[in-house]
């Protein structure tokens, strides 16, 4: 045999083992790339099965099988009722441990009552934003001194009435809201919030739903009633109107927002606003705001017959 045939024979056989070594044995596989473990491992769940000589392997579910849930408790009471708010101003809150390790040591408890208003709830109690207050000031502001005696009827929890306070003189700030809740936030929280209280603002709750201008005695340059008459029934807004026609001066100006107080248009208006010698000046203004997407409308009221205006009331 000729030597080169010897060699292409060893050359063939050894390309055949390498062939066959090739397509018969797998490579091993790849490891699997990172979980969020940060490891290479598969998750513990996959563990919690392992069989083991005390395992039963019976009870592990297989990958069609879920484990069963605990069915629900059946209530034989039914759950108390939610606590009424004067309940949630006596009830202390109690800082967790994990929160406010430290607090604990000086306060361990805290009544509602201190967190009631700093919590701000009454900024999100007039459907829209807080910032709408001094969007409605700077209209005001166009049309009122600082010298005018001003009433905010409706004042709620001063979202406006921050801003009056400062502007006006001392003491030329009247404040009348049925809402006690909201009037005490103005109070106990917005006006020490604004260092205002040397403004020496008039304020009043008027629990009873009547107006209660007689109170004070005094007459207005200018009353405010933003988002007042449209909250109104008829004859409740004709009570309102009669008591602002008492108590405006002869050449004040009553501000009222959004619509006519009454149906229809200016002139069916106008009869009965003349019943309390009032009526429309002139067309709604509207005031864009700074801060959202909408804007403010006003309309003005005045006397009708500056004469014939009167102090009874």
């Amino acid at each position: 045999m000729r030597p080169t045939t010897v060699l292409l024979w060893i050359m063939g056989t050894c390309v055949f083992v390498l062939l066959y070594r090739t397509l018969t044995v797998m490579p091993s596989p790849l490891p699997p790339p990172p979980n969020r473990w940060g490891s290479h491992t598969l998750p513990p769940e996959y563990y919690q099965y392992e069989e083991t000589s005390k395992v039963n392997t019976q009870d592990i579910p297989t990958k069609h099988q879920q484990p069963q849930a605990a069915p629900p408790p059946i209530l034989t009471t039914p759950p108390p009722p939610p606590p009424t708010a004067s309940e949630v101003q006596q009830q202390p809150i109690k800082l967790k441990k994990h929160f406010a390790p430290h607090l604990n040591t000086c306060m361990a408890e805290l009544p509602m009552w201190d967190q009631k208003y700093t919590n701000e709830f009454h900024h999100f109690s007039f459907g829209r934003a807080w910032a709408l207050g001094r969007d409605n000031f700077e209209f005001l502001k166009q049309h009122v001194n600082p010298t005018d005696r001003l009433l905010d009827f409706g004042c709620g929890a001063l979202r406006l009435g921050i801003w009056l306070i400062d502007y006006l003189d001392t003491g030329n700030y009247y404040g009348v809201e049925y809402n006690t809740e909201m009037y005490q936030a103005g109070i106990d929280y917005e006006l020490k919030l604004h260092d205002l209280e040397h403004k020496k603002p008039n304020m009043y709750n008027n629990k009873d739903g009547q107006p209660g201008l007689v109170r004070w005695g005094v007459k207005f340059d200018t009353i405010v009633g933003f988002a007042v008459l449209i909250h109104l029934e008829p004859p409740l807004k004709k009570t309102v109107l009669h008591a602002w026609s008492k108590f405006i001066k002869p050449t004040g100006t009553i501000w009222v927002s959004h619509r006519l107080p009454f149906d229809g248009g200016r002139e069916a208006n106008n009869k009965i606003l003349a019943k309390f010698n009032l009526e429309l000046d002139g067309f709604s203004q509207e005031y864009k705001s700074k801060f959202m997407k909408t804007e403010s409308v006003w309309l003005k009221l005045k006397m009708k017959d500056p004469s014939k205006a009167n102090s009874d009331g």
